[in-house]
């Protein structure tokens, strides 16, 4: 990451350069500058973006690149933007549980309600069986102008396994309904429409 690096020499003259970073832990970095800094430089550590500071010093320059050096954090901790296990931590080392989420779950354990068994599926029932003619029934369905509408109306029979109904919104062929009858729910699709309303309504065929 970026970085800006404001240093202090033994013998007080003031450096600033730039660099970015070549490793990071919670004490420090190695770090490649554009001006070489003296071992023992006091200094002051920025990240650009987002900005922050922290005072830190030259712990060790490198030898074949006097531009890499190593500083050291003088209040360690999560300055760099991330966060540093700990020494003793391992790869296989198994999940953690703090004491309070352990009493938590072992109360909502005792004190959960049992569940009570599902019920069971209702039975399917057939709609010729219950929409037969003469049965009122209530449609819900989306109009020609996409509004969505609810109509009781009543079945006029049976016609190409399908059933037939009456109308006072137009609806297209093949948008989706759904039919309420006698306490039962049935969803369909509108087959065909009359090609002209008789009487203000228009003729529909719902097919399951």
């Amino acid at each position: 990451m970026p970085i800006i690096l404001t240093a202090r020499t033994p013998d007080g003259a003031r450096i600033e350069t730039s660099g970015e970073t070549l490793d990071v832990n919670e004490h420090g970095a190695r770090v490649r500058i554009l001006d070489p800094l003296p071992d023992g430089s006091r200094l002051r550590v920025a990240i650009v973006n987002p900005y922050r500071w922290r005072a830190a010093h030259v712990v060790w320059v490198g030898g074949k690149d006097p531009c890499e050096c190593g500083i050291e954090l003088e209040r360690p901790g999560e300055f760099w933007g991330m966060y540093f296990p700990p020494d003793e931590w391992t790869a296989d080392e198994p999940p953690r549980t703090s004491w309070r989420h352990a009493a938590i779950m072992e109360r909502q354990a005792t004190t959960a309600p049992a569940e009570s068994p599902a019920p069971p599926p209702a039975p399917k029932v057939d709609p010729f069986i219950i929409l037969i003619a003469g049965t009122e029934v209530a449609i819900s369905a989306m109009s020609l102008v996409s509004i969505p509408f609810n109509e009781k109306t009543i079945v006029l029979g049976i016609d190409e396994g399908s059933v037939v109904l009456e109308l006072r919104r137009v609806v297209n062929p093949g948008s989706r309904c759904r039919l309420n009858a006698r306490g039962h729910h049935f969803h369909g699709v509108v087959k065909k429409v009359t090609q002209r309303p008789v009487g203000g309504r228009w003729g529909v065929w719902v097919k399951f």
